[in-house]
């Protein structure tokens, strides 16, 4: 019981001392290179901020609307997206006149803007606007992450394609979300080789912030043993959800977004900790909102000391409030042998680690269908929804609220634990909670017109076994923002 409270203690720890590195090296002053500006439309009126683009005076865009997504989840409207017409005469930068990014080298513009407070542009962008204009194929050109966002970005349904990033910290197109909107965006087949915290779009998600009608397709790996990694945390939207420094319980809320990838020998150190979810690898205190997303990913375990492997979620790491409705995921999870002390392996999510100095967190989970297979010594396993630490269950079980979970595998042999430290939760036999006999059954039920799952959301079709996860045809995809040019 020790070595548990032990590993559960040295979880937390390193999460808390990783927040604090990636905050600190995100959002600092580091100087980075401009490129130089391209011509820019004339505008009406309005001063011109020569580093960016403009949308002709009179056009129109769309994007999709945080505001309007829980009437568009209940079924109240069936429109979730709002129209702007542009006005020249308005501030270049605001809603009606944003900053347009057409380019490789206004993007490398951008991020350096989001770093650089003499560019005329303060505190990470916040109470600005950026629409990205075409999609941008960066592969072979530099690419310039941004180190830290807080203003609204509008991606009009355009891609980030073939992103390729080798041996860095944080990888993802922003590396810090902090009281920031990214809607509306793609990553196309992205690559990223031996990151710590890797996440499709955002690796940092910290403070209140929104992440809406967002989807990426791409791969993970580790091509090396990572002796001096204490973690690595991989998520197909966002790597980690954490609040700001010194505050607690800041919200996030993430809808109709869906990711594709595989990850591939996802090694830490051997008292470490190797962390991948579907949507979100590894959300700590911070309250988290998933509503109607897709997730289908792989992955592959490299030696690692501890390994939370979830589909939608990678982990639950203390508090905050969680609430996951109308989502479907699928995951395979390999070489489980390899996680050393810990083997936390679940068709949900994996580990609830409290500090029990904060507020007990309410979890609500409603209108879920998981696909779960695992894989240990070469022997296949069916995954149940949640697995966690043996000496959390309690304070799991009497916080979570779950209506309508179902599960299913396309193996037959149920997963047992490979230690006494962890366990299925007893969640896992609530009422709410039921298996599947097989997937293709599961994902009809979920493709039932009289699902849940909402028809003005859900392209129920792609509902199947046979179905191939493309960005174009995700089934969550909000077509009205990302074909908007078509």
């Amino acid at each position: 019981m020790k070595t548990v409270e032990k590993n559960i203690g040295h979880f937390a720890i390193v999460i808390a001392v990783l927040l604090s590195v990636v905050i600190a090296a995100v959002c600092g002053t580091e100087s980075l290179n401009v490129i130089e500006n391209t011509p820019v439309t004339p505008t009406t009126n309005a001063q011109v901020n020569s580093t960016y683009g403009t949308l002709f005076h009179g056009s129109t865009y769309r994007y999709t609307d945080y505001t309007k997504a829980e009437d568009m989840h209940n079924g109240v409207v069936t429109d979730d997206t709002t129209l702007v017409t542009v006005d020249g005469s308005q501030p270049h930068g605001s809603q009606r006149n944003p900053f347009v990014i057409d380019s490789v080298s206004r993007w490398n513009a951008f991020a350096s803007d989001m770093n650089d407070t003499a560019s005329g542009i303060k505190n990470y962008g916040a109470g600005l606007y950026f629409v990205l204009a075409k999609d941008l194929e960066v592969n072979g050109l530099t690419f310039l992450l941004v180190n830290c966002f807080s203003g609204t970005f509008y991606g009009l349904g355009n891609s980030i394609k073939n992103l390729s990033i080798v041996g860095s910290v944080s990888c993802a197109p922003f590396i810090s979300l902090t009281n920031g909107i990214i809607t509306d965006l793609n990553n196309y087949n992205f690559n990223y080789v031996n990151c710590d915290q890797q996440g499709g779009i955002v690796s940092s998600l910290s403070g209140d912030g929104y992440i809406l009608n967002c989807h990426v397709e791409g791969q993970v790996s580790c091509n090396a043993s990572a002796p001096s990694v204490t973690q690595r945390c991989v998520g197909g939207i966002v790597s980690m959800v954490h609040p700001k420094t010194s505050e607690n319980f800041n919200n996030v809320y993430i809808y109709r977004c869906s990711a594709s990838f595989s990850a591939t020998n996802i090694f830490s150190s051997s008292t470490g900790n190797s962390i991948v979810g579907g949507i979100v690898g590894c959300r700590y205190r911070n309250a988290l909102t998933v509503l109607d997303c897709f997730s289908k990913h792989t992955v592959e375990c490299g030696t690692a000391g501890q390994g939370y492997l979830g589909s939608l979620i990678g982990s639950f790491a203390d508090n905050g409030d969680i609430r996951i409705e109308n989502c479907v995921s699928d995951v395979k999870q390999s070489k489980l042998q390899l996680c050393l002390s810990l083997e936390l392996a679940a068709a949900f999510v994996s580990a609830w680690v409290e500090n029990t100095a904060n507020t007990i967190s309410n979890i609500n989970i409603k209108n879920c269908y998981l696909i779960g297979d695992g894989e240990r010594n070469g022997s296949n396993m069916a995954l149940f929804p949640i697995i966690i630490a043996t000496t959390a269950d309690d304070r799991f079980y009497r916080t979570a609220n779950v209506e309508n979970l179902k599960y299913s595998s396309r193996n037959s042999t149920v997963w047992t634990p490979s230690r006494n430290s962890f366990k299925s939760s007893r969640f896992n036999s609530e009422p709410g909670v039921s298996k599947v006999s097989n997937v293709s059954a599961l994902l009809a039920d979920a493709g039932e017109s009289s699902s849940p799952l909402g028809n003005n959301i859900w392209d129920k079709s792609k509902l199947t076994e046979s179905y191939t996860y493309t960005i174009e045809d995700s089934p969550v995809i909000n077509k009205l923002a990302n074909n908007q040019f078509d």
